[in-house]
Formats: structure tokens, C-alpha cells, sequence
């Protein structure tokens, strides 16, 4: 944004939706999964973009077909939180991008694509902010790319923002509902914005969703002196409200070990993950993740006798065991009423947040943390810091975006 040292809103919203937890005299503070962490990241993210409303996140209102007007309404968001000079759906109209004909009537997929393909031309040869390949879109069965936007609709096609259907049809004529809107505009947001920030950050690891001065950045740069993200593909967004994927966990634990001359045992990598759910981490997986990386990297020798209480772990269990090891390093897992809750999908930014508390207490802080990892209670004084933080960044949002929407 034009406003803000950093042109990405979505770090600011993120750290409004996120729940922080503060337990006793532990210095972990672990956010937990949001409401919406099992929808797609699209929806997860329109929402927080104000592309929809929480109260939309429901069949019948995604699968409501949407106006031109509406369509031009959401897409003005989109660009207000980017780069962009427009602020009214008037300018839409003059600088061509919207046609004004037609306005109440539903919008086709058709519409869509040529809508967004002139969206992305102002960015590729006005604002010159992206660059594309010199490709030409590729042809649908049943709809031809005009040859003034092949350029423009490669980039749609090659960042994936506009997809096709089976047999290669596009489905031109279709009226586009909610959901797809919202996925469109999600998608074009999303690969705007990170060519944007690789463009100005090309060396540094950034999301989009993430500004370079957002709390959860110092965590995720420890993490990649540390290897954490040495064989994950990263998207370009982080999504810290998504549950964290186990596959990914596993190549976290592999590169932090492996950064540290340690052979990774894949046998034991494999064992951790006993739950049915074949992709989303388990906070019970999470506790035995941290145990190997534990038992792996621990130089000093710590008190792992102590005794620790949850109403919902046995004294028996495997996660019993990683548990009281992780509070010897002063790491306590779950909730302040002594609940693990043990069975719990964990987000992305508890797993983050609790892997770097971790390697701090095993390898010491980096210099820029050292001020922020005293081991005291926090104070009322803290929390109250906090929420003044997410009210000033809640009216920051209300600002770019106006008033609570009310078009849809």
C-alpha cells in the first residue's frame, strides 16, 4: 500500500485473526488454528482480504452467482490492498478495465478472465511492477483468447490464477457464483503481490502475507539459519492459520537436522505420525517431532524427572514422555487449563512458533530475539500492549478497505 512502508496488508490481518496464548511462567507463546483453518486458503483468505464476510463461509452464499457491479466491487478491493492508483468503481470504468454496460446483470466466466487479464496489463506495462515471459496464452476448446490479451492471459494461466475445466473447456458462458470469485481474486492477489515483493526483496525469504516487520518474521528467519525450510517448496504465501501438513513438518525436521550434521532417521520420522489423518499434524504428532529433534540436538544434560499434568495425557503414553523433555527446556504444549487437547490439528503458526522456541533453547537466541525470550510471567501490561497493536491495525484495515462491506 501507498500508506505503509510495506505494500502487503494481509501480515496486519493476520496478526488480527491470529489467538495468542500466554502460559504462566513459560516463555512460549502459541497461537493456535483459527475457525476457518480447515477451508481453503482462498476463502481463509478472502475473508481476511474483505472479499467476503465471515458470515458468507457457507454453501448457500458461496454458490450464489454474482453480479457484474458486485464482481467490480470485490475486484476494487483486491487492488486497493496492491499497488494501485484505483479507488472508485469510476475509475475502474475510465481506465477500461470494467465495462460499464450490463452492470446488474451476472457476471460470466468469460467476463471474468478478460476482466482480470486487463487488471494484469496495468501492472505489466503501466505500473511495471511484474514481468511475464514473452508467451502467448494458450486456447481453450471452446473459447479463443483475443490476440490483444495473449500476454496478459499467459500470465493468468501460468501463475494459475485462471484455470481450465475438463477436455480443455473453459465454460465461458457460465455465470461465476461467490466461491469463484473469490478464488479468482484471491489468486490474482496472491501472484501480484509476491512478484512484487520478489522484485523489491530478491534475496531475502518473504510471504506475502507476512511484512518483513511482522512478529512472526524473526521467528521464520531463525528457522532458516536452522534449516527448517532447506527442502520445503515454499508458496508465496505462509497461511500461518492453515493446519500444518505433515509432510512438510517431516522436511522441516530433516533439514534441521541435517543443517546440524545429523543422519535423519526416516524410520523414526514415519513413527511420529500414527493418527488417521493422512496429511494435517496432530499436536500429539507435534510433541514427538520435537522429542527427535531433542534427543538429537541436546548438548547440555537437562532435569527431563520432573513432573508435569495434563487432564488429557496418560502417564504412560509416548507424548508423556516428549512432554516432560520439552519442559525441561521450559516448552509447555496446550492450553492454561492443563489440557494438551493431544488429538488437535495444529496451524502452521503454532507449529513455527513452537519448532523455534525449541531450537532457541537448544543452539541460544539469535541477537535480535535475545531481548525477547526473558523467562518471566507476562504481564498485564503485555496483553494490554497487544490488543492496542491489533486495534490500531484493525483500524488500518477499515481505512483501505472503507467501511464494513455491504455490496455483497
Amino acid at each position: 500500500m501507498r500508506k505503509f512502508n510495506n505494500p502487503f496488508l494481509l501480515g496486519a490481518i493476520s496478526a488480527v485473526l491470529a489467538v495468542t496464548l500466554f502460559t504462566g511462567n513459560s516463555f512460549l507463546t502459541t497461537i493456535f488454528a483459527g475457525a476457518f483453518s480447515n477451508q481453503p486458503k482462498e476463502i481463509r483468505q478472502g475473508v481476511s482480504l474483505g472479499l467476503l464476510r465471515r458470515s458468507q463461509v457457507n454453501q448457500q452464499s458461496l454458490k450464489m452467482p454474482q453480479t457484474k457491479m458486485r464482481f467490480a466491487n470485490m475486484l476494487l478491493s483486491a487492488l486497493q490492498l496492491i499497488d494501485s492508483k484505483y479507488q472508485t468503481i469510476s475509475d475502474l470504468i475510465s481506465s477500461g478495465i470494467i465495462t460499464e454496460s450490463g452492470m446488474t446483470k451476472y457476471i460470466t466466466r468469460k467476463e471474468v478472465f478478460e476482466t482480470l487479464c486487463r487488471s494484469a496489463e496495468y501492472f505489466m506495462t503501466k505500473a511495471k511492477s511484474i514481468q511475464t515471459p514473452n508467451m502467448v496464452a494458450v486456447n481453450y476448446s471452446d473459447y479463443q483468447v483475443p490476440a490483444k490479451y495473449a500476454k496478459s492471459a499467459y500470465y493468468l494461466q501460468y501463475k494459475f490464477i485462471v484455470r481450465g475445466k475438463a477436455e480443455s473447456k473453459f465454460d465461458p458462458e457460465s455465470t461465476v457464483t461467490l466461491r469463484e470469485a473469490v478464488y479468482f481474486l484471491q489468486r490474482f492477489y496472491e501472484a501480484i503481490s509476491a512478484d512484487m515483493m520478489a522484485k523489491k526483496q530478491p534475496d531475502k525469504i518473504c510471504f506475502i502475507d507476512l511484512p518483513m516487520d511482522h512478529f512472526m518474521m524473526k521467528t521464520i528467519r531463525n528457522l532458516v539459519t536452522e534449516g527448517a525450510f532447506d527442502k520445503l517448496m515454499l508458496s508465496p504465501t505462509f497461511d500461518g492459520d492453515s493446519y500444518m501438513n505433515k509432510t512438510d513438518f517431516s522436511e522441516m525436521v530433516a533439514g534441521i537436522l541435517e543443517r546440524s550434521g545429523k543422519e535423519v532417521s526416516i524410520v523414526r520420522l514415519k513413527t511420529l505420525f500414527t493418527e488417521k489423518d493422512p496429511e494435517n499434524l496432530t499436536r500429539r504428532e507435534l510433541a514427538l517431532g520435537l522429542e527427535y529433534l531433542f534427543d538429537e540436538l541436546q548438548s547440555i544434560s537437562r532435569n527431563i524427572s520432573q513432573s508435569i499434568s495434563y487432564k488429557d495425557v496418560a502417564g504412560d503414553s509416548p507424548e508423556y514422555v516428549a512432554l516432560i523433555k520439552l519442559a525441561s527446556a521450559n516448552i509447555r504444549l496446550g492450553y492454561v487449563n492443563s489440557e494438551l487437547r493431544p488429538l488437535e490439528k495444529v496451524s502452521r503458526y503454532e507449529t513455527v512458533t513452537v519448532l523455534n522456541k525449541l531450537m532457541i533453547a537448544l543452539h541460544g537466541a539469535p541477537r535480535e530475539m535475545e531481548e525477547e525470550i526473558e523467562n518471566k510471567p507476562v504481564q498485564k501490561e503485555d496483553i494490554q500492549r497487544l490488543e492496542n497493536i491489533i486495534r490500531e491495525k484493525q483500524a488500518r484495515i477499515r481505512r483501505i478497505l472503507g467501511s464494513a462491506p455491504t455490496h455483497y
